[in-house]
């Protein structure tokens, strides 16, 4: 909101402290053989409309989690600022967690309201389809309240209230601490320790709607109105000028990838209250067996997580899937560890450490106040596998619109063949991240359960051959993987370096603009 408050107010002051100007310097309006009328624009037009379009977009779809209670002002803006980094190099991680969290959501409102409410929750195994129906749908009921109101239910208070996607969200992203009977802080509260202390009866269910929820984001409708005008205005102008067949200069091409990226992340972070500062307190009862009992629960995983885990792995640990899979146990098997893929796969983690977390952390320390930054709550293989499956789909869509400028004028030859090799890199990256899930995909149910039908002896035939050949495939993925994750993000910053200098020699009609586009708001 700062932001965006500063940059119209700059915005304004820019055209007020306009001095007057001759005919001569007034912006020229030409009309092509279609009719469509021209106008003109300069280098700082360009530079300033995609710098305020990719800043509204990678702040207003930031939704950082909760501080620790102790902590101060600037660390949470720290922390914001670091996601907006994150989403700018690597945007696709950032979808990743968005995800993340927005199944595991959908999981905990089922869960709870399946548990402590009256409310028949669903049992109905749920497609990837399913989750992007159903972030449209969250949008089109928030639009519909709006305008509409809320019903009679939707504002009740009652013990047993039930739970929806908003509040699993929040809960999340560290929403309820724990706190004793003289006031202090114990820790912050996973859905685990939550669910567990509820059904103890050591603590008060804290009755909290969605609405109220909702009302604790500090983002108000100004900024979200602004960020989406400057957006729209954005797409229409870029539209514009590929039906007029005016080139996009390459900096509005990585402008345009972030708008419609992280258009992604704010719809699949809909429900996800944002900017919130503060948690819940809730209060434990005088129960002093309470504190000990929770902390030695909270230590226990879920089945599904505990099959994900190594046997080593303390509770704060972050860990992905692949690593897990990857990592050998101390035994005779140590010398697998020497693989090429396994090094090559160790290396790109250790360069990585800080993107990990975006993809795999689901664990809260013993005893802290807060979540990890890039925390989520998905039960494992399943949930994670769903959101990775979808965050290559849009990762490889993202790195696709950077072809835009595959034929485009670049000042050399040199500077068009490293935006040709950035482009391949960033759009094949999610596609080898993806074929890795895949290859460490357990067989489904069903054929395990053929699977003992088949005779022994044609069994042993099949281990024989397809084993060998997906362990070579996971070798070489493994290694493309491995090899094209530091790559990845050294073709991004190459992508955002090249699409600055190469505003330094722009073809004549890249300084035409459609005239119509600038009668739509924006800053």
């Amino acid at each position: 909101m700062r932001f965006l408050t500063a940059a119209a107010f700059f915005s304004l002051l820019h055209i007020i402290e306009s001095r007057p100007i001759t005919p001569s310097l007034l912006p020229r309006a030409d009309t092509s053989p279609d009719g469509l009328s021209f106008a003109e624009r300069s280098r700082y037009d360009i530079i300033r409309s995609c710098i305020l379009t990719i800043i509204a977009c990678v702040w207003t779809s930031g939704h950082p989690n909760i501080a620790a209670p102790q902590d101060a002002g600037w660390k949470a803006l720290k922390r914001r600022i670091v996601t907006m980094i994150y989403a700018l190099i690597a945007p696709e991680a950032v979808v990743m967690w968005a995800l993340r969290q927005n199944i595991a959501a959908d999981r905990i409102a089922n869960e709870y309201n399946r548990a402590f409410t009256t409310l028949e929750a669903s049992t109905n195994k749920r497609s990837l389809w399913t989750y992007l129906i159903d972030c449209y749908n969250d949008i089109k009921k928030s639009t519909k309240e709006w305008f509409t109101g809320l019903s009679d239910d939707q504002v009740l208070r009652r013990a047993d209230n039930p739970w929806t996607k908003t509040h699993g969200l929040f809960v999340q992203m560290g929403g309820f601490v724990l706190y004793s009977s003289d006031g202090r802080p114990i820790r912050v509260l996973s859905f685990k320790d939550f669910k567990n202390l509820r059904r103890a009866e050591v603590i008060d269910e804290p009755i909290v709607t969605e609405r109220e929820l909702k009302d604790r984001t500090k983002s108000d409708t100004l900024s979200k109105a602004l960020a989406v005008l400057q957006t729209t205005w954005f797409v229409f102008q870029c539209a514009a000028r590929w039906n007029a067949s005016l080139p996009l200069t390459e900096l509005e091409v990585i402008t345009l990838g972030f708008a419609v990226l992280n258009a992604v992340i704010y719809a699949v972070w809909w429900n996800k209250p944002q900017g919130v500062d503060v948690a819940i307190a809730v209060p434990l009862k005088n129960d002093p067996l309470a504190p000990c009992e929770m902390a030695a629960e909270s230590k226990e995983a879920d089945d599904e997580h505990d099959e994900l885990l190594s046997s080593d792995q303390s509770a704060h640990d972050c860990t992905s899937h692949s690593q897990e899979k990857l990592s050998c146990p101390k035994s005779d098997q140590d010398l697998t560890s020497l693989r090429p893929a396994n090094v090559f796969y160790r290396c790109a983690s250790f360069l990585l450490q800080p993107l990990r977390g975006m993809l795999s952390c689901r664990t809260i320390p013993p005893g802290a106040l807060r979540v990890p930054d890039f925390y989520a709550n998905d039960k494992g293989r399943q949930e994670s596998g769903k959101a990775c499956t979808i965050a290559c789909i849009v990762g490889t869509g993202f790195g696709t619109l950077h072809a835009l400028a595959w034929m485009s004028a670049f000042p050399s030859l040199a500077e068009l063949y490293f935006w040709r090799l950035s482009t391949l890199i960033i759009t094949a990256e999610p596609v080898f991240m993806l074929i890795v899930g895949l290859l460490y995909e357990p067989p489904p149910r069903r054929l395990l359960l053929s699977a003992q039908h088949v005779p022994q002896q044609q069994q042993q035939q099949s281990r024989r051959v397809s084993p060998s050949v997906k362990n070579l495939l996971r070798q070489v993925f493994i290694v493309l993987f491995a090899l094209g994750t530091p790559l990845y993000i050294f073709a991004r910053l190459t992508l955002i370096v090249l699409a600055f200098v190469s505003l330094r020699a722009l073809p004549s009609d890249a300084f035409k603009v459609v005239s119509w586009t600038s009668f739509i708001p924006h800053l």
